[in-house]
């Protein structure tokens, strides 16, 4: 994992944090990162948080539709709340175990997560 603070949020600024990497860069949807997107070996997904935002946006013309993504992403939001206040009070050895079950129960949610995509 990377956090990188420049100066700017140019094309030249992400090409110069990501020049050789290959694999998900995780962003927050800025439209610079488009244009790093026909690079080989790089994909990019969308921040959660970000994305929720644009669906509260949109609950004000489609509240069905967007309240019902809106769930989807809140029970996933909920399984990080419910592993990082567990595991405040556990020792490493059963931070890690909840932390692998929690993995787990990602994949097992990721077909829902898909749906919304």
């Amino acid at each position: 994992m990377l956090y990188e603070i420049k100066n700017g949020r140019s094309n030249q600024e992400g090409e110069a944090i990501l020049r050789s990497y290959k694999g998900v860069a995780v962003t927050d949807s800025y439209v610079v990162y488009d244009s790093l997107s026909t690079r080989k070996g790089l994909v990019l997904a969308n921040c959660s948080s970000h994305a929720r935002r644009k669906f509260i946006e949109a609950a004000a013309g489609a509240p069905d539709d967007a309240g019902e993504i809106l769930d989807k992403i809140g029970a996933m939001f909920g399984i990080e709340t419910e592993v990082d206040v567990k595991e405040a009070d556990l020792s490493r050895e059963d931070a890690l175990a909840l932390r692998s079950r929690c993995r787990m129960t990602r994949a097992e949610s990721r077909p829902a997560f898909v749906i919304i995509i």
